[in-house]
This record gives C-alpha cells, structure tokens and sequence, in this order.
C-alpha cells in the first residue's frame, strides 16, 4: 500500500481506521520484537561530534519506533524507501513520507491502539530498547573502548609509530592535555556510571516483575 492509500483510508473516518487496525494488527512474536528494538536502536545511536562518543537521537528513536512497529505488525508502506541513486542496490528513507505518515499514526491514535491490543508486548518493547540501547551505549562509550577506536586509527595513520616509545610517552601527551579535553573525558566517566546505575535499576525492575510472575 502507498501512503496516499493509506492516509485516505484512515482519514475517512474514526471508525474506518480502527477498524483498519483491528483486522490487519498482527501479534509480535519474538523474532519480530527483536528486529524492532535491534532495527531501532541502530537508526538512533549516533556519533556525538565526531569524538568517538554514542549518543541517542531521540527523534530518530521515535520516528523509526513507529516505522518498524506498523511495518511489522500492521501495514508496509511501500514508498516509505526510496532506491539509493548512489548505489542502487540500497534503499533511502523517504523523510518527507516517512514524517507524514509517523504524524499521522500519531494524531489519529493508531500506535496508541495497537499497543493497547497486546499492551504488556508495548511495554516489553519498549523497556527492553531502552535496556539494549543502555547496553550499547555503555559498551562503545567506555572509556577503554573509545581509547581502543582512537588508537586503532592512530595506528592505521602512523603503520611505522614506535610502540615502546609511544607507550612510555603517554602519560606525558595526557599531562599537557588541554582543559576541555580533560573536562570531555571526566564526563565520559560520569556517564558510563550514569549508564551502569541505570542499567542496574532496570535490571532490579525486571527481576521483580519475574519474581511476582512466578
């Protein structure tokens, strides 16, 4: 179906487009869960100015949730992609589409409603990427890993670099490290601490729930 399509269907009355809802929802088995968080997550960690730090653009977050969401278990909107000139064999996202249609499922309540058809599978989805995205941010963003892609790309700069005298140098290079970059590495500290408490209470929060389950 072409978002034309589908925009004149909902639209054409409240009813009409629950009742699209209801007949088309298909119920996320767990291969699909785990698409959609995976998919999700790698539309929206993102390099933060080029330093080698992740962080989450929460726009994308929301934006590619509900792409996946209605693709997988409600209706495949064919000109959402568009052929990559570039490279044909790739496809694009088609923006301007893809925000009319994310708007659209957002004002007439359609997410809201499909979730409310399997409302502990929103939740799960929903808690769980925020929990795989926690974890992804928490492994790049270490301050070993980013020490790790920084000095891969020195050596692959410098091939001929004399290790014992770039080791034994270090920790004058990180003396005479300016201001802000000391300040930009403290908060790297802090927020891969900031990461692990909070991965810690949703584990915590988990844990419960499957304690009362049982």
């Amino acid at each position: 179906m072409i978002y034309k399509d589908f925009e004149k269907l909902v639209t054409s009355s409240e009813e009409t487009c629950l009742k699209f809802v209801d007949d088309n929802f298909k119920y996320p088995n767990l291969t699909v869960k785990k698409t959609i968080i995976e998919s999700v997550a790698n539309m929206c960690i993102i390099d933060s100015k080029n330093i080698g730090i992740k962080k989450v653009d929460v726009i994308n977050k929301n934006l590619y949730f509900v792409l996946e969401f209605t693709r997988l278990c409600l209706v495949e909107i064919n000109d959402l992609f568009i052929p990559d000139e570039e490279d044909k064999t790739s496809l694009l996202l088609n923006v301007e589409i893809a925000v009319e249609f994310y708007d659209l499922c957002m004002e007439l309540g359609i997410v809201d409603h499909m979730i409310s058809k399997c409302q502990e599978i929103g939740i799960f989805i929903t808690m769980d990427l925020d929990n795989y995205i926690d974890n992804e941010l928490l492994e790049t963003n270490s301050v070993s890993a980013v020490l790790n892609n920084k000095l891969n790309e020195l050596l692959t700069k410098i091939p001929e670099i004399d290790l014992k005298n770039f080791v034994k140098d270090l920790p004058k290079q990180l003396n005479k490290l300016k201001p802000e970059n000391v300040e930009l590495i403290n908060k790297a500290l802090n927020y891969n601490q900031e990461l692990e408490t909070k991965k810690a209470v949703l584990d915590s929060i988990k844990q419960e729930e499957k304690d009362k389950s049982n």
